[in-house]
């Protein structure tokens, strides 16, 4: 068990998957209320990762992020590329030997995220995206971020939520444009909107959705289609497809393990029922 008072303290995080704080002082109560059945049981939903491509390349052992170094990043491009024997367009189409690619389940499922980009953060990652049964497209961006509801607190909260800053300007912009009467400077206002978009970032564990974010999107001229799911950078999903057409990329599984993903592998990441994390909730005040 992670307490409040250990491992929650010692790298500031928000403490979600730790002991209540009460508990935390008083571990002998804790227990009690294990040995007597005063808890529920919270099943939290994580993410099945199958890789399809190269036999030998997506059987190559992850990197843990610690060990993992990027020296002289932009020689690794250039030696990658003449490995390759190619300096085709990322969006090239498949060879012949990518379409006998095998497929390789990975043993580890992804609690909180999976990020899928290319390894220098600087480096605009290429990717074909397939959200459930929709139409695939192809995107440039920063990075994918696929989250589950545990996940929805962390990594994809801070890439999507509004900050004060952009609340009050967008109200100011909609106080200009429209003349309707609203008070952008009323800080209660700002703090309304802004707890409210938020909040409805985060969604259930126990719900059978992930959730996706194009990071930073280059979009396909000014005004990209609303209608079209290249035109929404951020939504839920069963199932999500990925295909690489990147140089130097990574599959990292909850900001730790580090797989290879270059041009030409695929991903599959999956949210099964039977995959689900059992986890204890202790009943409070008692």
């Amino acid at each position: 068990m992670r307490t409040e008072g250990g491992w929650s303290c010692l790298f500031k995080s928000e403490g979600y998957l730790c002991l209540p704080k009460h508990y935390s002082f008083n571990m002998k109560e804790g227990f009690d209320c294990l040995l007597n059945g005063k808890f529920w049981w919270f099943f939290r939903m994580r993410l099945r990762i199958t890789l399809i491509g190269d036999p030998v390349k997506i059987s190559e052992p992850p990197v843990e992020l610690h060990d993992q170094q990027l020296q002289y990043p932009e020689y690794r491009f250039m030696d990658l590329m003449t490995e390759n024997g190619t300096t085709d367009h990322p969006f090239r189409e498949p060879l012949e030997d990518e379409e006998k690619a095998k497929s390789l389940s990975l043993p580890i499922l992804a609690l909180n995220e999976v990020y899928i980009g290319e390894s220098l953060s600087s480096r605009v990652s290429y990717l074909d995206i397939q959200v459930d049964k929709h139409p695939s497209y192809k995107s440039r961006n920063s990075g994918l971020c696929i989250s589950t509801g545990t996940g929805s607190t962390s990594w994809t909260f801070n890439i999507n939520k509004l900050t004060h800053q952009s609340v009050e300007k967008l109200l100011k912009m909609t106080f200009e444009t429209t003349r309707f009467p609203l008070n952008w400077k009323d800080p209660r206002l700002v703090e309304a909107v802004a707890q409210k978009f938020n909040n409805e970032l985060v969604f259930d564990p126990e719900m059978q959705l992930m959730c996706y974010t194009v990071r930073d999107p280059v979009t396909q001229g000014i005004f990209p289609s609303s209608t079209s799911l290249e035109g929404k950078p951020r939504g839920k999903a069963r199932r999500i497809s990925v295909k690489s057409r990147c140089f130097d990329a990574c599959l990292v599984i909850d900001g730790s393990l580090s797989y290879r993903f270059n041009d030409g592998t695929q991903a599959i990441i999956e949210i099964l029922e039977e995959d689900a994390l059992r986890t204890v909730h202790l009943y409070s005040g008692l």
